[in-house]
């Protein structure tokens, strides 16, 4: 293994770490309705990474969850590289 290699593969690391820590935040740290939350605590979603699991169609056929509060959690997510289900992070 090279330098370059090791450096990539520390790099690499730290972001699995990053994301890995991310996904155990809780789902508080998200700017959203109070009323979506309480709609996400009653279907046990309580971290980032429970809401992966959830892909956009999905949470659009859930009362009280439009396409305005969907876009913006892709993006609070996308902020934090993850993403929903289905969907490619940007980074």
């Amino acid at each position: 293994m090279t330098t370059n290699d090791a450096v990539a593969d520390d790099d690499f690391q730290a972001v699995r770490e990053r994301r890995q820590q991310q996904r155990r935040e809780p789902i508080d740290v998200l700017q959203i309705r109070s009323s979506v939350r309480e709609i996400f605590r009653e279907l046990g979603v309580k971290t980032l990474g429970d809401l992966e699991s959830f892909t956009e169609v999905r949470l659009l056929g859930i009362r009280g969850i439009g396409l305005t509060t969907i876009r913006s959690l892709g993006a609070q997510m996308n902020q934090r590289g993850l993403a929903l289900a289905g969907r490619v992070r940007d980074d």
